[in-house]
């Protein structure tokens, strides 16, 4: 189950984070977020929960649901004018949370997926 007194202790951001939003179960972190930007939520908040009932999908047509239980679903509200490069974040964030995640004991990172290997030439 998630912590949040752990999680504030080990949060070494200026922003991110900073702001919180916990629910252990909602329809949607995305539908969430909506409300808190139009409610002048900062730069930085994050809305996470345990389990989502009506996740958002990049298609807008498609929705799922999560299990109750073992996974953290969020969302981070980001500010394009305090960002100078939005397009960083798509790889910069996920490495960052796993490593984050890692460096609490939540989970070892293994695999390929976050090293670089040289291809090998096919003669």
């Amino acid at each position: 189950m998630f912590s949040l007194e752990r999680f504030q202790s080990a949060l070494r951001t200026r922003f991110v984070g900073r702001s919180f939003l916990y629910r252990p179960v909602t329809d949607s972190t995305m539908i969430d977020a909506e409300y808190e930007i139009q409610h002048d939520a900062p730069h930085g908040t994050m809305v996470l929960a345990e389990q989502q009932t009506a996740g958002q999908a990049r298609v807008a047509s498609r929705s799922w649901v999560s299990r109750p239980a073992g996974n953290l679903y969020f969302t981070f509200i980001v500010r394009a004018a305090r960002v100078v490069d939005l397009s960083m974040l798509i790889f910069a964030t996920p490495v960052a949370v796993a490593g984050a995640c890692e460096s609490v004991g939540m989970f070892r990172l293994m695999g390929p997926s976050l090293r670089s290997k040289p291809r090998q030439r096919r003669a």
